[in-house]
């Protein structure tokens, strides 16, 4: 075959894989950066057009950073889709080494904050309203930033009640389509190329957590997950599900009542309270979710644990639940 024609069969064979190739480059470049030169050899990734020339990557024993922080940084400049996979696979002690999980423990979505134009263009296009005449009072500095949206303190317009407002990052849908894309043609390249990586199942990974991540972006799959947990917990003491404002919400915005208290991890220093009552109570809800009522909460890291100073156990972000089936709880 000649060298056109290999060409051609690589570049059609990547656009039908591959919804955009410009994205597709620029991650192979980044893993090219970070010293994953023999990863991006051994896929056979240079053979795409445009790739070989537009990067020149590291050698693995030129880099000074571990593997593990390799993989970390890279994965903190590839963006939201890949930040939301490490983070979940840093609770996969049964597939990773526990100095993978240690560096994928820190991953953090420490992403600038939205331009504020956005921010009111997102919530009175969704809402269909004014933010002044919805909200009777609306903090411009976000409570919190993440990849995929961006928390703010406010109060309902009509009551004056604490809220705090969940608006999605504009166009963020597309663009974790698009790395979803990728990251499923890259999982299927991997398990043809690297055998040794087959009893992993990269393939099956990314596609269960395809669907969870599109279940995330969703924000009406949120807001029902919560109104399951109210009722799941309605008459458990001790515990806090915020209410959903219906009116006010959307797939792309979510209003929820504001629930106060600290991370629990600070929650000994910051308001004296005995972590061994904290610890049983914890407990005592986890064993509900997974025993109890097959449903449980999939994003249990300690910035969605609120203690408050009577030690109530305050629950938030379910954007991630899962479900255990009556021979699954059993079992």
């Amino acid at each position: 075959m000649s060298t056109v024609s290999r060409v051609y069969t690589s570049v059609r064979g990547l656009t039908v894989a591959i919804k955009d190739v410009n994205r597709f480059r620029e991650i192979v470049q980044i893993l090219g950066h970070h010293g994953f030169g023999a990863l991006i050899t051994r896929l056979r990734l240079t053979e795409t057009i445009g790739v070989k020339s537009l990067m020149e990557y590291t050698d693995e024993q030129d880099n000074t950073y571990s593997t593990p922080q390799r993989i970390r940084m890279a994965i903190e400049e590839l963006g939201p889709a890949f930040i939301k996979l490490g983070q979940i696979l840093s609770t996969r002690g049964d597939l990773l080494p526990a100095e993978f999980i240690a560096e994928l423990s820190m991953l953090q979505d420490d992403v600038p904050e939205m331009l504020w134009d956005d921010v009111v263009a997102q919530i009175e296009g969704e809402l269909d309203g004014v933010l002044d005449e919805l909200f009777s009072d609306f903090e411009r500095k976000p409570l919190a930033c993440a990849s995929i949206a961006q928390v703010h303190n406010a109060k309902l317009a009509d009551t004056g009640q604490p809220v705090v407002v969940k608006v999605q990052r504009r166009n963020i849908a597309d663009r974790i389509d698009s790395d979803l894309n990728i990251l499923d043609f890259l999982a299927r390249r991997a398990e043809a190329m690297v055998p040794e990586l087959e009893l992993m199942d990269p393939v099956g990974i990314v596609r269960e957590f395809d669907k969870a991540i599109r279940k995330e972006i969703d924000f009406r799959n949120e807001l029902q997950a919560i109104r399951k947990f109210i009722i799941n917990f309605e008459g458990y003491d001790g515990v806090r599900i915020p209410n959903v404002f219906h009116e006010l919400s959307t797939a792309r915005v979510l209003t929820m009542e504001f629930v106060e208290g600290v991370k629990v991890t600070r929650a000994p220093q910051e308001l004296n309270v005995d972590p061994y009552e904290i610890a049983p109570r914890m407990l005592h809800v986890l064993f509900k979710m997974i025993f109890k009522d097959g449903y449980f909460h999939g994003d249990l890291h300690p910035g969605n644990i609120l203690i408050d100073s009577e030690g109530s156990i305050g629950l938030i972000d379910f954007g991630l639940v899962g479900r255990l089936s009556d021979s699954q709880r059993d079992n």
